[in-house]
């Protein structure tokens, strides 16, 4: 309580706060904070609705795409054994309080874990033959959308299919270490500007 009235009621009306992330990318990597991370989130929102708050400002919490088992074809992912024991709770909560599913999606780190099977045009939102869901039938043109509809597929599998996905973070590397030849300023400025352009044609996923 105490700290919502410090750091969200002490700065209304003057500040729009309209969300508070509870941590980021809590679950996926490491059990250590999981099992704490549903309990915050309600007592920061209980915080809130004791204030006469929770209309105003929607409680969330960031995921990184180290909660799914498998991303592609985007159609089959789920979230990883490990996780749901975490995340069902935790989205059962949200779809009640009219929260979203908060992705960081980075084409960047798929494509650096899977150069091989992934072109990096696909990645960079730059011409490619793109590449086909076998069960959907659906063609996607550029890495992201894919990851975007691979969450909306864990999501399903979950039992909330009607969750609204929003991208939290997303970027690419504009320098790494010697095995990670991709991430130059250039290929950052591609994405960027690409990005951009997606973004600017208000068209959703596939």
């Amino acid at each position: 309580m105490n700290w919502v009235k410090d750091n969200v009621l002490a700065y209304l009306p003057d500040t729009h706060i309209r969300g508070i992330a509870i941590g980021n990318e809590v679950l996926g990597s490491s059990d250590e904070f999981s099992g704490f991370l549903l309990g915050a989130v309600k007592n920061v929102y209980n915080a809130l609705d004791k204030l006469k708050l929770s209309h105003l400002v929607q409680i969330t919490t960031a995921h990184s795409q180290a909660v799914f088992a498998d991303s592609f074809p985007p159609s089959s992912c789920v979230f990883k054994d490990n996780v749901v024991q975490y995340m069902k709770p935790l989205l059962e909560f949200f779809s009640q309080i009219g929260s979203p599913f908060c992705l960081n999606a980075y084409p960047f780190l798929a494509y650096m874990y899977n150069k091989d099977q992934i072109d990096i045009n696909y990645a960079l939102f730059l011409p490619t033959k793109g590449a086909d869901d076998p069960k959907t039938k659906l063609h996607y043109d550029n890495l992201l959308d894919a990851q975007i509809d691979a969450a909306y597929a864990a999501l399903e599998d979950a039992g909330y299919g009607k969750m609204e996905v929003i991208v939290t973070e997303t970027g690419w590397a504009s320098h790494g270490d010697e095995n990670e030849a991709a991430a130059t300023a250039n290929n950052a400025r591609t994405y960027n500007y690409n990005l951009r352009k997606r973004l600017a044609k208000m068209k959703g996923t596939p």
